[in-house]
């Protein structure tokens, strides 16, 4: 029998520990990295997915517009936050501008006051009073209710002098092929992602990008 060194093998041990210290710190945080992952890899994909959604509803409004010859409105409540989409067979007309629409003209319907409580800074007017417009539920229409998970930053609308941050507003199709232009940033509730799609007047198309839009509009020389 050779004679045991207490100290040497007391030394193992101790080395031993630190090392599975080490590989438990390694794992714990590897674990909170993909967990940190997953949760913004989730949003990101939750807003990619309403933000298609959202663009590929913009498109089919435009074009029903044109070939059913009605005029149409995407609703947009920001405090619930959702987007449902409204039709009028009767004439609706809004001063066009070189941004797409301005506010409507004198005589022309204009908007209601904001809902109570809305009032305020970043609150938007309400969508002009109901009239003709009236809902346009189908299958390829149904309101979109964003997940609990997600929320509206802002809009910008043309005819809306200012970026609304609650309240509801609406983007107005038309007829003749054109939609007003408009921007709209989503988010997550944290408010570190950010999706924006950004409506193109002529085309009806809509751009989509993984980022905060801060849009201002050129102004319109007289």
């Amino acid at each position: 029998m050779f004679p045991t060194d207490k100290n040497s093998r007391h030394g193992s041990e101790r080395g031993l520990t630190l090392i599975e210290i080490l590989i438990t710190v390694a794992i714990i945080g590897l674990i909170m990295g993909l967990s940190v992952g997953f949760f913004r890899n989730s949003s990101d994909w939750a807003l990619e997915k309403v933000s298609n959604q959202i663009a590929g509803t913009i498109k089919y409004v435009f074009n029903e517009s044109a070939v059913k010859n009605r005029y149409y409105r995407m609703v947009i409540d920001l405090n619930e936050p959702s987007f449902s989409v409204e039709a009028s067979a009767e004439p609706f007309k809004i001063s066009a501008t070189e941004e797409g629409v301005a506010a409507p003209p004198e005589g022309e319907v204009a908007p209601e006051p904001s809902p109570a409580g809305t009032e305020g800074e970043g609150a938007a007017p309400a969508p002009p009073a109901p009239g003709t417009f009236s809902s346009a539920v189908s299958y390829l229409l149904k309101p979109i209710k964003l997940p609990e998970s997600l929320r509206i930053k802002d809009v910008y609308v043309a005819h809306a002098d200012k970026k609304i941050e609650s309240g509801r507003t609406a983007i107005y199709f038309f007829p003749d092929g054109w939609v007003e232009k408009a921007v709209i940033n989503l988010t997550d509730e944290k408010g570190e992602i950010f999706y924006s799609l950004e409506t193109q007047p002529i085309s009806g198309r809509v751009k989509i990008r993984s980022e905060y839009n801060d849009y201002k509009p050129e102004k319109v020389e007289e």
